[in-house]
């Protein structure tokens, strides 16, 4: 379902009346980041999603399937009564209206995928650096639990490298080189044989 730019994100009269603020205020980013995609979208590519839309609906099949029925039933009909049929069997003239709109409807929904493939790179970087701010914040808590285990007097200080180790946060360059690596020695599965 199409997303409606001039929608406003929803209020603490909407059904999230209920919500914790923070999951509401994450609710209202989430609709302004979906509307402001909406809202960077050309006309063109508006109607194009539109169309899509419409030609991807099981009632398309059907009158494709009644078009094509139809034509080939004109034209059998017509031969039956002796008359000259506009398109005689193997009926090369629907054969190329097919071809032609099977072409069109391959470029569009080629276009409107290059377009959300466009939203789900933005959605992975969002994710992405939510996820390494949250390894920050969590790091920053354990550092902080470490520091008052060690400063507080009525709690037995020991050593804990796990939660050192934890307390650091992840660098993610490291861990894009680790993959790398990783990957490396995994065999190609176009290349290995069974």
């Amino acid at each position: 379902m199409p997303i409606d730019p001039n929608r406003t994100a929803p209020t603490a009269s909407d059904d999230h009346a209920n919500l914790p603020r923070h999951v509401e205020e994450s609710v209202r980013s989430i609709v302004e980041f979906k509307a402001q995609h909406v809202r960077a979208a050309t006309p063109l590519e508006r109607a194009v999603e539109r169309l899509i839309s419409a030609l991807g609906r099981p009632v398309f099949v059907a009158c494709v399937l009644a078009f094509v029925a139809l034509w080939a039933a004109l034209n059998l009909a017509a031969r039956a009564f002796h008359l000259a049929p506009f398109d005689p069997p193997p009926f090369p003239w629907l054969q190329g209206i097919v071809s032609l709109t099977a072409l069109c409807l391959t470029i569009l929904v080629l276009s409107t995928q290059r377009r959300l493939d466009r939203l789900a790179e933005e959605r992975a970087q969002l994710t992405l650096q939510v996820a390494i701010v949250s390894d920050q914040k969590i790091a920053k808590i354990i550092a902080l639990l470490e520091e008052l285990r060690i400063d507080h007097p009525e709690i037995v200080d020991r050593h804990d490298p796990v939660a050192q180790a934890m307390s650091e946060p992840t660098d993610p360059q490291t861990v894009l080189d680790a993959l790398r690596i990783s990957g490396e020695d995994v065999p190609d599965s176009s290349t290995t044989s069974t």
